[in-house]
């Protein structure tokens, strides 16, 4: 047994299945009492039982953490069995993988709530026992998307942008109370959620094929890799990192370390490895590499006249100019279709 978390109190919301599984198992396994609330009782229960087996302390309860009444409720449970929370980990997610627009406004909503009313609800709920206990630690499951928009997930990415900056603003509201409050940020990674992703993705006709992945974070993450970087939140050990976005992605989301590239970057951007050009032509942090071609090339790829004169491009005459394009990680293939067609004209 561990005791990186002995001594704490730790309630995990989706602490049932997949990295809120994982995370349920080794914050017990390091010495904390585990409270699992999830909406799927059934595998609360068995993850629960499980831990109980191995020598250590868990309980669980049933509820949609969307939900506030059933939040109020399992949190003042909690309390009473286990004492206040000095740990919360805000986990419970899902995800919508469709075109724009074929989403629905009751599919916003609902994401939204699944994925940051929870967070809202969770947290509201957990602080006045954390505040009267001397504090703790907030850690909160967000995601490359938050800074890596990837197609047919605009709802998605949207909530985890959310997510990104409700770590950022409790750190700075509460840090004086001795409560820090983090995100862990994932990228792909061997879960039923993560693997519907792929899945779902894939049917769209987004390339996140076998090699795609491997060529992107090197290959898919373990529920347990994120686990381990949620406990290091959660833990003393990070006593004095606060408001962070720690990614477990293998540097997914962006590495711009291209010769020759640094002078199309701002001095800010080239210190936080964002791919942005000088000229405002936008974030594309979802970029891998940024590519020169020629603008007439460029131009049969993307004919909107807009695009070309906001791009940043190489010093030199209207002739010979370079457009510096940084593409997508995961381009649709309809997309890399047309490319190729393009350079066969």
């Amino acid at each position: 047994m561990g005791t990186r978390l002995a001594g704490k109190i730790a309630i995990i919301s989706g602490g049932a299945t997949g990295m809120g599984g994982a995370a349920s198992e080794l914050f017990a396994a390091e010495g904390a009492k585990v409270a699992i609330i999830d909406r799927n009782g059934e595998a609360a229960a068995a993850t629960a039982a499980a831990i109980r087996a191995r020598g250590h302390i868990a309980e669980h309860w049933v509820a949609d953490v969307s939900d506030e009444a059933q939040v109020e409720a399992a949190v003042k449970a909690a309390t009473v069995r286990l004492g206040p929370a000095t740990v919360l980990f805000n986990h419970a997610g899902t995800i919508v993988i469709k075109p724009f627009l074929e989403t629905t406004v009751q599919e916003w909503d609902w994401l939204h709530a699944v994925n940051v009313r929870s967070m809202f609800l969770m947290t509201r709920a957990v602080l006045p026992g954390m505040i009267a206990a001397g504090g703790g630690s907030i850690v909160c499951t967000s995601s490359i998307s938050a800074v890596a928009a990837t197609p047919m997930e605009v709802l998605y990415d949207t909530t985890k942008g959310a997510c990104h900056m409700f770590a950022r603003a409790i750190a700075v509201e509460f840090r004086d109370r001795n409560i820090r409050c983090n995100a862990v940020c994932p990228g792909f990674i061997r879960t039923p959620h993560g693997l519907r992703e792929v899945a779902d993705l894939g049917k769209l006709g987004v390339d996140v094929s076998g090699a795609a992945l491997a060529a992107q974070q090197g290959r898919i993450g373990e529920p347990e890799e994120v686990a381990k970087a949620a406990l290091y939140l959660a833990s003393d050990e990070s006593s004095f990192v606060n408001g962070t976005h720690l990614f477990v992605d293998k540097w997914f989301y962006g590495d711009v370390s291209i010769p020759g590239l640094a002078p199309f970057l701002s001095p800010v951007d080239r210190g936080r490895g964002v791919e942005r050009s000088s000229t405002e032509w936008g974030s594309t942090l979802g970029a891998r590499k940024i590519h020169a071609h020629p603008l007439a090339t460029v131009a049969r790829w993307f004919p909107a006249p807009s695009l070309l004169r906001s791009a940043t491009s190489s010093p030199g005459g209207e002739e010979g100019r370079q457009v510096l394009l940084a593409l997508p990680l995961f381009s649709s293939k309809r997309l890399q279709q047309r490319r190729r067609r393009n350079r066969v004209a």
